[in-house]
C-alpha cells in the first residue's frame, strides 16, 4: 500500500462524500482499518458515474495495491485510542508524578458530581 499516496486521495474523499451524503469519514481509519475503507469505497463506487466519488475509489484501490513507496507515512498504531499520528511525538513529556496525579484526581472530582446529580435530570439545575 502506497500510504501517502492513499492518504491524499482519501482526504480528498472527504468533502465530497460529506457533500453528496452528509457522512464525514476519517482518511486515517482508512488507512488502519481495511474493513472501513472498503466500507467507504463501496458508497463512492455506487454514486452516480458522473460524480468524482466512483473515480477517487478507484484511484484509492489503485494506490492500496502498489507497493509501498519509500518516503511513505510510518503505519499508525491501531491500538492506542488517539494515538500520535503525525510523527511529531508529543509536545510535553508525559509524567506520573504525585502531584499530576492529585491535580488529575482533583479536576476530575469537580467536573464529575453535577451531571450525576438526579435533579439534574428532572431540568432543576443547581
Amino acid at each position: 500500500m502506497n500510504r501517502r499516496r492513499c492518504l491524499r486521495i482519501a482526504e480528498r474523499l472527504q468533502s465530497p462524500f460529506e457533500g453528496r451524503l452528509g457522512i464525514s469519514i476519517d482518511p486515517q481509519r482508512m488507512l488502519a482499518d481495511s474493513s472501513y475503507a472498503q466500507d467507504v469505497l463501496t458508497v463512492c463506487e455506487a454514486q452516480a458515474a458522473g460524480s468524482l466519488l466512483p473515480t477517487l475509489a478507484r484511484q484509492f484501490r489503485l494506490a492500496a495495491a502498489e507497493a509501498d513507496a519509500g518516503d511513505s507515512l510510518p503505519a499508525p498504531d491501531s491500538s492506542v485510542f488517539g494515538a500520535d499520528s503525525t510523527g511529531f511525538g508529543a509536545t510535553r513529556p508525559q509524567t506520573n508524578s504525585v502531584f499530576d496525579q492529585e491535580r488529575q484526581a482533583a479536576r476530575a472530582a469537580r467536573k464529575s458530581p453535577g451531571w450525576m446529580s438526579p435533579g439534574r435530570w428532572l431540568g432543576h439545575d443547581t
